[in-house]
C-alpha cells in the first residue's frame, strides 16, 4: 500500500506545538515540585552558592570621611550540580492514521496520549528522587522520628505541638514567619492521620461537623499550604508509597528568581528543555516521538527545612 500523503508530508525535527504543550503542563500532579521548583540554567553544570549569616546583627552607622562598611556574604559553602537528560519514545503506526476517517484530528488526538504517557513516565522518576532528598534524614540537620505514642495516629498524640515546634526550628534558622512561609508536604497516611486526629477536631467550632478539610488543617497548624503526596511505584510488580509515613516542612519562595535565592531546594532544568522530536523509523513503519527533558534537583539548604520521620504506624 503507498504511504498516505499526509504521513509522508510530516517533517522530521523538533515539533513546536508538543513541545510548547511540554512546556505549559506539569509533570502530572505529583508535588515534589513543591519543595523543589524550577529554574533554568544555561548550561549542565555549574555551582549553587549557599549563603548564611543574614541574620547577623551588625552596626552600620558611618562616621564623616570614613569608609562604608562592606558587605561580604559568608558563601558557606557551594554545591556542585550536573543536570542529566532524560529521554523516552513511543511511536504511532502509519496504520492508525490511513485508518482514520479525520487523519489530522487523529494524528493531534494520539500526539497528545503520547506526550501525556512520555511526560508522566518522568514525572514519576521525578518524584522518586525528590521525595528520596526530602525524606532522607541525613539531609536535615533539624528532625525527630515519632515513636509509640507520639505517632500522629495516636489519639494520644499532640500534632500540633510537634509542628509548631518544626515550623520554628525553621524561622530560627532562616528568619521566615513560621505562621505563612512554611510549607508542608505529607504522605497520604499521615495527611489522614491528621485529618482525624481527635486534638485537632477540637479546634474547629461546636456549631461545625467534625470533619477536617485541608482548608481546616491549613488554618489550625498555620502553615503556607498542605501538599499530600499519594503517588506510588511499582517495581517488579511491587507497589510502593513514595513519600512513606514522613512530614517535611519547608520553606521554599514562591519564585526563585536566581541560583542564589535562599531555598530549601530547587530543581535546575537545563535552558530549552524540554522538547518534542519527531523521527521517521521505517523498519517499525511509524513516526517516533522522543520527548527529552533535563533537569536536577537538590537539597540546597537543610536548614530550611525539618524531617518527622515516621509520623504514623
Amino acid at each position: 500500500m503507498p504511504i498516505n500523503p499526509f504521513i509522508k508530508n510530516l517533517n522530521a525535527g523538533i515539533v513546536p506545538l508538543l513541545t510548547k504543550l511540554a512546556y505549559a503542563n506539569k509533570l502530572r500532579d505529583y508535588v515534589g515540585f513543591k519543595l523543589f521548583p524550577i529554574i533554568t540554567h544555561p548550561v549542565s553544570m555549574g555551582q549553587i552558592a549557599k549563603f548564611r549569616e543574614m541574620l547577623e546583627y551588625s552596626d552600620s552607622r558611618r562616621a564623616p570621611g570614613s569608609n562604608t562598611k562592606r558587605v561580604s556574604l559568608d558563601k558557606a559553602d557551594f554545591k556542585n550540580f550536573f543536570i542529566e537528560e532524560f529521554a523516552r519514545e513511543m511511536g504511532i503506526d502509519d496504520s492508525i492514521i490511513e485508518e482514520a476517517l479525520e487523519p489530522i484530528k487523529t494524528l493531534k488526538l494520539e500526539e497528545q496520549a503520547l506526550l501525556s504517557t512520555l511526560r508522566n513516565l518522568l514525572a514519576i522518576e521525578m518524584e522518586v528522587k525528590q521525595a528520596n532528598l526530602a525524606t532522607n534524614p541525613n539531609n536535615f540537620p533539624n528532625k525527630t522520628e515519632l515513636i509509640g505514642t507520639s505517632k500522629f495516629d495516636s489519639p494520644d498524640s499532640d500534632p500540633q505541638k510537634i509542628i509548631d515546634e518544626a515550623k520554628e526550628c525553621i524561622a530560627d534558622e532562616t528568619g521566615v514567619d513560621p505562621l505563612t512561609d512554611i510549607t508542608m508536604v505529607v504522605s497520604g497516611k499521615a495527611y489522614r492521620a491528621l485529618k482525624d486526629h481527635p486534638k485537632l477536631k477540637e479546634a474547629l467550632s461546636s456549631q461545625r461537623t467534625k470533619v477536617l478539610s485541608k482548608k481546616d488543617l491549613i488554618e489550625i497548624l498555620e502553615v503556607k499550604d498542605i501538599v499530600v503526596g499519594r503517588a506510588v511505584k511499582r517495581v517488579s510488580g511491587e507497589r510502593t508509597v513514595i513519600w512513606g509515613k514522613n512530614i517535611t516542612l519547608a520553606y521554599v519562595p514562591d519564585k526563585i528568581e536566581s541560583l542564589k535565592e535562599p531555598s530549601f531546594g530547587v530543581t535546575v532544568r537545563k535552558q530549552s528543555f524540554p522538547k518534542v522530536e519527531r523521527y521517521r523509523d521505517e523498519p517499525s513503519i511509524s513516526w517516533m516521538y522522543r520527548y527529552r527533558d533535563a533537569l536536577e534537583s537538590l537539597v540546597i539548604d537543610g536548614k530550611s527545612g525539618y524531617l518527622i520521620e515516621n509520623a504514623v504506624s
